[in-house]
């Protein structure tokens, strides 16, 4: 039938079907001029794009610059983005969680 139920014994609960939750802000840090864009999902960094949080999924994608840590005068860069979600199958209840990405320059000089 396509649904699934918990079984206890004999007593049979169907699962409730999975809402996503929708992104309602994310906080990003490590870096000064660090920002999340509602709109796009891109998150920047003096400018640059590093990467993109979906706005709606919350899904994480994107290449950064390859220039962007020796923009910085670094090698590496580590941002900490602390993600808040929620939607109507959750209340009052606000989900969260800490995305860590570190941006690394490979570039062989």
């Amino acid at each position: 039938t396509g649904l699934e139920y918990w079984r206890r014994g004999e007593e049979r609960q169907r699962v409730p079907i999975a809402v996503r939750p929708v992104v309602l802000s994310v906080d990003c840090t490590g870096l000064d001029f660090i920002k999340w864009s509602t709109e796009t999902g891109e998150v920047s960094i003096e400018g640059q794009t590093a990467f993109v949080i979906h706005p709606e999924t919350g899904e994480l994608s994107g290449i950064s610059q390859v220039d962007l840590p020796q923009m910085l005068g670094k090698s590496s860069a580590v941002v900490t983005c602390n993600v808040a979600a929620s939607g109507p199958a959750y209340g009052d209840t606000v989900l969260t969680t800490a995305v860590v990405v570190n941006l690394v320059d490979d570039t062989c000089f």
